[in-house]
């Protein structure tokens, strides 16, 4: 029982944000977490098979990270997140703004079923906005070639015949 509960334990992606604000302000963004709240942190536990969104605040500079832990790849240690994950697109000054555009569309047209791409989408996305091309008809182009198709008349998002 021990061992099944290190395994799962494990196999999850831990993010803890301290009650007292000291320099660095996080916010996770991902799929169903477990959040449990201490005395001095709050801890989000999420599935390492889909990807975390972190927006970091420092005093001078902001970050955000798309991450997925069973990612292949080099993986990084990031402030408050462990164990090391494998960071799949940063994003810094005017392009976190458009990642957040683009996650508030994405939610719009998939009803938050983008948490269940695989890596490549996201990769791809990070392509997209470093080479500053990502608007909304680009996502919606993206969404369609993973599977999703985009109606006018309702704005909703589902999954094709052949992704069921």
């Amino acid at each position: 029982m021990l061992l099944l509960q290190y395994i799962i334990l494990y196999s999850m992606i831990t993010i803890s944000i301290p009650s007292e604000k000291k320099g660095l302000s996080l916010f996770a963004h991902g799929g169903a977490a477990h959040v449990e709240t201490l005395p001095d942190a709050t801890v989000f536990t999420f599935d390492d098979k889909s990807p975390v969104i972190l927006f970091y605040t420092f005093p001078s500079m902001r970050r955000a990270y798309i991450i997925y832990g069973k990612e292949a790849g080099c993986k990084r240690i990031l402030p408050l997140v462990r164990p090391a994950v494998t960071v799949l697109y940063t994003a810094t000054g005017r392009r976190i703004d458009v990642l957040k555009r683009m996650l508030f569309l994405l939610d719009n047209l998939t009803y938050g079923a983008y948490f269940g791409f695989d890596a490549l989408f996201y990769r791809e996305l990070g392509l997209l906005l470093d080479q500053k091309k990502m608007g909304k008809r680009t996502l919606i182009t993206l969404l369609e070639k993973y599977g999703y198709w985009y109606a006018k008349q309702g704005k909703r998002s589902v999954p094709c015949d052949s992704c069921r």
